[in-house]
């Protein structure tokens, strides 16, 4: 369990979806299935920031693949 110092540097849910460009629903959904380490608070979601770049690394290298194969 993350230390409440950490917790400080955890992101809201609207903080990642502006990280990964993606909607706020549409990182509550990554959330609820599993794709980041979060917590529920009594006000929101709160979600390590290492999941969140350990994601959006694996979207960009995966982009990578995708354009590679085009090309």
């Amino acid at each position: 369990m993350p230390t409440m110092r950490e917790f400080a540097r955890w992101l809201t849910t609207s903080q990642a979806a502006s990280k990964l460009n993606k909607s706020r629903q549409g990182v509550l959904w990554l959330v609820e299935n599993g794709h980041f380490r979060a917590v529920r608070t009594q006000l929101g979601w709160l979600i390590d920031p290492k999941s969140v770049e350990h994601y959006r690394n694996q979207e960009e290298d995966r982009s990578r693949r995708l354009l590679g194969e085009e090309e």
